[in-house]
């Protein structure tokens, strides 16, 4: 049995949607003719690279490789065109849009719950290659599985340097993104093979962010 990235295939669900969707909106939206047709072609290059790497018979460390590339630089360059799409003053995004995008919905500060003061913590729960899943936790509260109460989800920080670089300070780390989980899994390309990430974890609210977690070092195989 294949153990595949459950980022990838969840994302490879939100290309089912997003991409005819850009098809059919991206021109009100403000979108380039330029970033229209690598949208429109990116089907082009991904299915064949999912296929190869969900296929049991033909799944292994080149075909791994090759989905993360192609998911790195897909996932960057519709995450940006996104964000364009968000800040378009000549655009007002609509419920659809933000639900088939999957584009985050900024919300009025709520007075009534406080930003999350709990102390978080992360740990690489497993290795595989090109691939680690982490898992964060309530350090006060460890028998707990999921998000403490009125915490959103989890943002977190990093950066991948070679194994002999010094260890990096938080201001360092670069914020990649959000997940909804405790439990999630990052991709990485075959060039980091052989490098270190380091990642750091906060929880998040509507009204904002707890401090963060210590950092955490751990080997890209």
């Amino acid at each position: 049995m294949i153990v595949l990235s459950q980022t990838i295939l969840l994302y490879d669900k939100y290309l089912m949607y997003a991409v005819p969707y850009i098809g059919l909106n991206g021109v009100a939206m403000g979108v380039t003719p330029e970033q229209m047709k690598f949208i429109s072609n990116i089907p082009v290059g991904w299915e064949p690279a999912m296929d190869g790497y969900a296929n049991p018979a033909t799944h292994g460390e080149a075909t791994t490789a090759q989905m993360n590339f192609v998911y790195t630089a897909d996932s960057s360059y519709f995450g940006k065109v996104c964000q364009q799409i968000k800040v378009n003053p000549s655009y007002t995004l609509s419920p659809m849009d933000y639900l088939v995008l999957n584009i985050h919905q900024d919300a009025k500060r709520r007075t009534t719950i406080p930003a999350p003061d709990q102390r978080i913590g992360i740990v690489c729960k497993s290795f595989s290659h090109l691939n680690n899943v982490y898992q964060v936790f309530d350090i006060a509260n460890l028998t707990h599985a999921g998000k403490p109460k009125d915490v959103r989800g989890i943002i977190y920080k990093m950066l991948i340097l070679k194994s002999d670089a010094p260890f990096p300070t938080l201001d360092q780390l670069i914020t990649i993104g959000e997940v909804s989980t405790m439990i999630f899994d990052v991709p990485f390309t075959l060039d980091q093979l052989g490098m270190i990430a380091y990642i750091a974890v906060c929880f998040v609210n509507n009204a904002g962010e707890s401090k963060y977690s210590e950092i955490l070092a751990s080997p890209i195989i």
